[in-house]
């Protein structure tokens, strides 16, 4: 047995932990103990809870000990494999230690999986390609076409967003156009099984967090003190907080408990009434057809437990959240990913000018009820919904 093979991932992780280096004052000691204590969580909790393991290869890989992080990467990766932010790290450290064959099949791997653009930007960087630029904000412009407009409302994916854009470019007589929107927080817009545990961390940095800290806080973030107070808001500002004030042991805990669990569900009538009627009507044309796409989940009545989207006159909330490997329990993969949310980007489009639900079993417009179901569907619409929706867009 080699002297490697006998030290363990263990022996490695503290290895990479305690090597000397010239990190030593960038990288604080308890976030490289916190991090490995990450990597030994349970497997059934391990997925999801790896923040602090991506704050520690990155400080890592900035303070030029690639192959320190190559070593937690390699724990990381084996302990987590559907972990795509490991992965696409896993890939560039490769690349930048020199080992081009074995970084360009993980990017590759990471390419046909991934869903975070986090994690494809870095396997586009081991090819040298370009990351795609973020689309333009939305604004009201005479200048620009009438056209179907998808705008990446966070939390989102905005390389998802583009993909789809691709697809459904030449689908319908109307140009397609992707725009940003910088979304601002829905007052008690949500509902979700974590509720209960973030409030526990909001007393927590009430009573703990200065003044000072909290206006840095909010300055880092652009939120507002009001806005703060929104769940969704304050468990990514909390998370903040927790990296800039050194706090390493509670943000492990957190993400344990909290962020990897942390499912809210948004309210399809606070999005209509806060985001469509009062933010995106200042700056939308009313001839455009809006598509906002998300990945927030959604849910429009109480009697409804979730919503693919939520359409109303010529605009669209459409969320991509179930049919993320989280809730399917599915490994990641991007073409399925793109061509579930493809289908439904289509569906809204209909709802979105006036078309009723299909009867057609296999047509894109047809309602689903669940997963399965709109798994049925086909990424084509009949011909009778085309031609309805082709008329509603010249009309």
């Amino acid at each position: 047995m080699s002297f490697w093979s006998g030290l363990g991932w263990c022996g490695l992780v503290a290895l990479a932990l305690s090597a000397p280096g010239q990190s030593e004052d960038a990288i604080p000691r308890e976030l490289a103990r916190e991090a490995s204590l990450a990597l030994q969580a349970r497997k059934s909790e391990i997925e999801g809870s790896l923040g602090i393991v991506h704050e520690w290869v990155e400080r890592l890989r900035a303070a030029g000990e690639r192959k320190r992080a190559l070593v937690v990467l390699k724990k990381a990766v084996a302990a987590a494999p559907r972990d795509m932010i490991c992965q696409g790290l896993y890939a560039e450290t490769l690349n930048d230690l020199g080992q081009v064959k074995a970084a360009e099949k993980t990017a590759r791997w990471v390419l046909e999986h991934a869903c975070e653009d986090r994690a494809r930007d870095a396997a586009r960087r081991v090819f040298g390609e370009p990351v795609r630029p973020v689309p333009p904000k939305l604004e009201r412009s005479v200048a620009d076409p009438i056209g179907i407009v998808l705008v990446a409302l966070p939390p989102v994916e905005v390389g998802l967003v583009q993909a789809v854009a691709e697809r459904l470019k030449g689908e319908f007589p109307i140009e397609v156009r992707i725009r940003s929107f910088p979304f601002r927080p829905l007052p008690q817009a949500e509902r979700g099984s974590m509720l209960l545990e973030v409030g526990q961390h909001r007393a927590r940095f009430d009573k703990d967090a200065s003044e000072s800290e909290v206006q840095a806080l909010l300055k880092e973030t652009g939120f507002t003190a009001e806005e703060l107070r929104v769940d969704h808001v304050f468990v990514t500002a909390y998370r903040g907080w927790l990296r800039q004030t050194d706090r390493w042991k509670n943000l492990r805990l957190f993400d344990l408990g909290v962020t990897r669990q942390y499912r809210p569900q948004w309210s399809g009538e606070q999005i209509m009434d806060c985001t469509i009627n009062k933010q995106i009507a200042l700056v939308r044309r009313p001839q455009d057809i809006l598509l906002l796409v998300t990945g927030a989940d959604l849910f429009f009545t109480k009697d409804l437990g979730f919503n693919f989207a939520v359409s109303g006159n010529r605009w669209s909330v459409i969320s991509y959240n179930r049919f993320l490997p989280w809730f399917t329990g599915e490994m990641p993969e991007w073409k399925k990913l793109v061509t579930r949310t493809f289908k439904q980007v289509l569906c809204s489009v209909g709802r979105s000018v006036g078309i009723a639900k299909c009867s057609s079993p296999r047509c894109a417009c047809r309602y689903a009820n669940g997963l399965r179901d709109h798994d049925a569907k086909t990424e084509i619409c009949c011909p009778e919904c085309r031609a309805r929706i082709e008329a509603a867009i010249r009309s």
